[in-house]
């Protein structure tokens, strides 16, 4: 199947969707189209950050980089301001996932982020965003560019918001019909109001697992099979509201989803396998400790197929645009939705990049047309 065959799905469910995404690739420039002429030159690529994914987005970055070398690498760093990285040094930085990227001595670009991509407006260029976590994927970069009438890859600000989101997400995908746990709201600082209902969720179900409801997938994330646990939980508060939900048991399947002029398409699934006491948590899925991954997965078709329609459920139901990933847990009544990630690491061990590869999609040649399916999307948003 080419990875411009959409999956069979009812028209009416899709229709909203796939006039958004052909309407971007076809609308013609209207009086401002000097920007937007044809073929992407020098894209940037905007990486780092001050969030707890900076490092994966470093990683994301060299991957992308291998595959685009006439890209200019920025890095925002910590402290706010952006740099320019040239490709030796991101391609020689050997434990990105581990350590930080040294940026003292690199040539700046900007002060500041805003002035960064103000910059990158005036140069007329298509900004390709590696940003994990904080700001790239809760929509703040992604408004700046709307702001700005920047061309950038991925979602826009409203449905990274949404996204990011695990609270707002659920109720989306439970409005689409898909299935989700129950959950738990709360404020860990608040712990007297929430013990007694800890106490009772961890006597009904066994096991909970507690997320922060606004970071990234990797980070954060405490498991909880004790009352003692609960307490550490309710007595930590970094990462400000936890979303608590029952530690389901299943197999675990990541699944990406792409944009294409026909609708969204939902790649090959990922099957996760993990040794015994093992779980997916930043060590594990980034470093390679106690996981297999799987793509193709060994599901028989129908799961496949309910994978698949889930993942494009949830993409095309929460705006997401140019491509997302989402997680599941297979359940004895089909998948439930873990959650939605708009902006997937592109690392060389990331699940996307792996079902680009199953589908024999190069690298390469997906981050080039998403670079043009973002300078249709700015065509569009000018010309109406």
């Amino acid at each position: 199947m080419g990875w411009f065959d959409p999956i069979a799905l009812p028209a009416s469910t899709r229709s909203r969707h796939v006039e958004r995404i052909r309407d971007a690739m076809t609308t013609r420039a209207g009086p401002r189209s000097g920007y937007w002429r044809p073929g992407i030159q020098a894209p940037v690529i905007l990486f780092g950050g001050q969030g707890a994914e900076r490092l994966v987005s470093v990683a994301s970055a060299q991957n992308i980089a291998r595959h685009w070398r006439s890209a200019t690498l920025l890095l925002l760093w910590q402290r706010g301001d952006v740099v320019i990285v040239p490709h030796q040094t991101l391609a020689a930085h050997a434990r990105p996932f581990e350590e930080e990227l040294a940026a003292e001595q690199l040539a700046p670009y900007g002060d500041s982020l805003d002035r960064a991509l103000t910059r990158v407006r005036d140069e007329r260029r298509v900004l390709v965003t590696a940003l994990h976590g904080g700001a790239g994927e809760d929509g703040q970069v992604a408004a700046i560019c709307e702001r700005l009438g920047i061309p950038f890859t991925a979602s826009g600000s409203t449905a990274s918001a949404l996204a990011w989101d695990k609270v707002m997400a659920k109720a989306c995908a439970a409005a689409a019909g898909l299935q989700t746990a129950p959950s738990l709201v709360i404020q860990p600082s608040a712990t007297l109001a929430y013990t007694p209902a800890l106490a009772k969720w961890l006597h009904t179900y066994g096991a909970l697992v507690a997320k922060p409801v606004r970071d990234g997938s990797s980070h954060g994330i405490r498991f909880l099979d004790t009352e003692r646990a609960c307490s550490e939980l309710l007595s930590h508060d970094r990462h400000g509201t936890y979303l608590v939900e029952p530690l389901l048991r299943g197999s675990e399947a990541s699944v990406g989803v792409v944009d294409t002029p026909l609708g969204p398409r939902a790649l090959e699934p990922v099957e996760i396998q993990l040794q015994a006491g093992a779980q997916f948590d930043y060590e594990h899925k980034y470093l390679g400790h106690g996981v297999l991954e799987l793509c193709p997965s060994t599901y028989p078709p129908d799961v496949v197929r309910a994978l698949r329609v889930a993942a494009e459920t949830i993409h095309r139901e929460t705006g997401a645009w140019g491509y997302s990933r989402s997680d599941f847990i297979l359940t004895d009544v089909g998948p439930a939705l873990l959650e939605l990630n708009v902006l997937p690491g592109m690392t060389q061990t990331s699940l996307f990049p792996k079902a680009l590869a199953a589908e024999g999609i190069e690298l390469g040649e997906f981050l080039r047309t998403q670079a043009a399916l973002a300078i249709a999307r700015a065509v569009l948003r000018w010309s109406t």
